[in-house]
């Protein structure tokens, strides 16, 4: 939960590098993946543009692997969160994601290894 909150909420006041902070928690192409969004990201929305903020908030999360996982190296954890866009210009939009977040066991430790998302139609 705390993952998903961290690589979804981030702002162009200090051009996105919040994002920086899951590198040490994912594999090489993940983070090739998020340093690609923040550079997207402060090309849409500069730092001298308007306020941008992006929330996530993590709403509940579940193993969806089989158990137990004692002698795997891959688990699923299926994450729902509320994500909030605020901008200079508009009210705040709010849509609800469900995240597969797939961690792999390497090195003597679980890391991100893909994350996909999709919005919730409630």
């Amino acid at each position: 939960m705390a993952f998903v909150a961290r690589q979804g909420t981030y702002t162009n006041a200090d051009g996105f590098v919040a994002l920086r902070d899951v590198y040490l928690d994912v594999t090489p192409t993940v983070r090739a993946f998020y340093e690609s969004e923040q550079q997207r990201l402060s090309k849409e929305h500069p730092l001298m543009g308007d306020a941008w903020l992006q929330t996530t908030r993590a709403l509940s999360a579940k193993i969806t692997s089989d158990l137990p996982l004692i002698g795997k190296t891959q688990a699923v954890v299926t994450v729902q969160a509320q994500q909030s866009i605020e901008t200079g210009q508009k009210p705040v939009g709010i849509s609800y994601r469900e995240m597969l977040v797939t961690f792999t066991y390497t090195q003597g430790r679980w890391v991100v290894s893909r994350v996909e998302s999709k919005v919730l139609a409630l």
